[in-house]
């Protein structure tokens, strides 16, 4: 894609010119509050003036583990995959359109961090390829009135292109500054973009992976890129607040070089994403992104139903009994939506037990199985049955009772677990069981299962009684 709003490079200096081609002056501006940032000049255009910084970097520089041009020759479809954009992946009449030059890549720091009208984006960093080279160019406002003037430049950027990529720039980013053109009745160029947000994609392979997926979380542990004396995020608005009442650029330089490394990072991340939804299986861990590639797959892939049930079969033989389990019931998922109830109801019976502690999801889904299709009622309400009484050893009494819902299902549920047979109670509980147990609404979801499994028992007895 070619930008005629690109300003020609030489090497690393910017040459960059106002609306009235005036060639933008070094700073500091006289009569502004001083701002003696490395390597930024002062743009001045029909709105005001503002700061631009820019660094220019070969492609082949190394950042997050990956050159920067090696998302140029990345599979395009498969990131547009992972962020929902490409619903065909793997069909060739539906092949990416995009490559890496036809993307820019956003991210803003801003006056405060929940948004809101009054929240202004004072810091607007970009990044594209251009030739050989890819640019990172800051805006900058060294104060309010400057706002303006910071927009028109950032959209002479934008309104070249049509995709763009962020870090929950759907949520925040995109939103803010798109209310900042609106507050300033100005005109955003980029409408309706190709928005790639890099956020969903890494909260679906990394989100069991790792504590946090934020950003700089995915730096230091996916992409092992640590960042050594950076700028907590949260800190950010404060350090400007600072600026604009004494002028000191001591800590604002360390937020410029923030901003800048979280657009390389857009690169590195959508670099190392692609590389994972493209051929799963040889670039993932095997474990959890596996797992999560899977899911992006089954999601979104409806081009290649097949695809996702072959990495969910590879990760059944992960090492990892989590994951492990995770996919089998997944599996089965696929299966039972198929039609193939009788390959799910192996894959149920196979998890059924773990370590002497059942499974309440395979348990149920077993159930289900032996009443509906096989008309086997008493083996379907032994495994109800089951399923009760494991619950009742791990949260005793509680019961319907408990909650606000029904009275009248808490004594069919005590009834029921009463006269099941007792078992050994393991500590440990299944991630059905465990989801029940969570400390918020702990009494109210265990009563809501004891009520769905009690019903379940009493419709089953009723036809076990009719039967004979």
């Amino acid at each position: 894609m070619t930008n005629n709003n690109d300003p020609e490079r030489s090497g690393n200096s910017a040459a960059i010119t106002g609306s009235g081609g005036e060639k933008a002056e070094k700073a500091d501006d006289p009569g502004r509050r001083p701002a003696v940032l490395a390597d930024s000049v002062i743009c001045r255009n029909d709105e005001g003036s503002c700061l631009i910084i820019e660094k220019v970097y070969p492609v082949s520089f190394i950042y997050g583990g990956y050159r920067l041009e090696e998302l140029t020759g990345s599979d395009m479809g498969a990131l547009e995959l992972a962020c929902g954009r490409q619903k065909n992946y793997g069909n060739d009449e539906t092949a990416a359109i995009y490559n890496a030059s036809d993307l820019v890549f956003f991210d803003t720091e801003t006056t405060g961090l929940s948004g809101g009208a009054g929240t202004v984006a004072f810091l607007a960093g970009i990044g594209f390829f251009r030739e050989d080279h890819f640019i990172v160019r800051q805006y900058f406002m060294r104060d309010y009135d400057e706002e303006p003037a910071m927009l028109f430049e950032l959209n002479k950027v934008l309104s070249s292109y049509k995709n763009l990529v962020t870090f929950n720039g759907k949520a925040f980013d995109w939103n803010i500054i798109n209310g900042r053109y609106i507050a300033n009745r100005m005109r955003l160029g980029m409408r309706d973009p190709c928005h790639f947000d890099l956020l969903f994609p890494a909260r679906r392979l990394w989100k069991m992976k790792l504590e946090s997926c934020r950003l700089s979380s995915l730096e230091d542990n996916i992409l092992n890129e640590p960042r050594f004396g950076d700028i907590p995020g949260e800190m950010i608005p404060g350090i400007y607040f600072n600026y604009l009442e004494t002028g000191d650029t001591g800590d604002l330089e360390r937020v410029i070089t923030h901003n800048r490394l979280d657009v390389l990072s857009l690169v590195s991340l959508a670099a190392r994403i692609s590389e994972i939804i493209a051929d799963p299986v040889k670039a993932s861990d095997g474990g959890y992104e596996l797992l999560g590639a899977a899911g992006i797959h089954q999601a979104w892939n409806a081009a290649a139903f097949g695809v996702a049930e072959e990495l969910y079969s590879e990760c059944t033989a992960s090492g990892n009994d989590h994951v492990c389990s995770i996919a089998s019931k997944k599996l089965a998922g696929i299966y039972k939506k198929s039609g193939r109830v009788a390959s799910a109801a192996e894959i149920w019976e196979s998890i059924r037990i773990k370590d002497g502690v059942p499974d309440i999801h395979a348990v149920v889904e077993l159930a289900k199985y032996y009443e509906h299709k096989l008309k086997e009622y008493e083996m379907a309400a032994s495994l109800v049955q089951e399923a009760l009484t494991y619950l009742r050893s791990i949260y005793g009494h509680v019961s319907a009772a408990s909650s606000p819902t029904s009275s009248s299902a808490s004594s069919a549920a005590s009834s029921a677990a009463s006269s099941a047979p007792s078992s050994s109670a393991s500590s440990s509980a299944s991630s059905s069981a465990s989801a029940a147990a969570s400390p918020s609404g702990r009494c109210n979801s265990s009563a809501n299962l004891f009520d769905s499994l009690s019903w379940r028992l009493k419709r089953l007895e009723g036809k076990i009684a009719l039967r004979h």
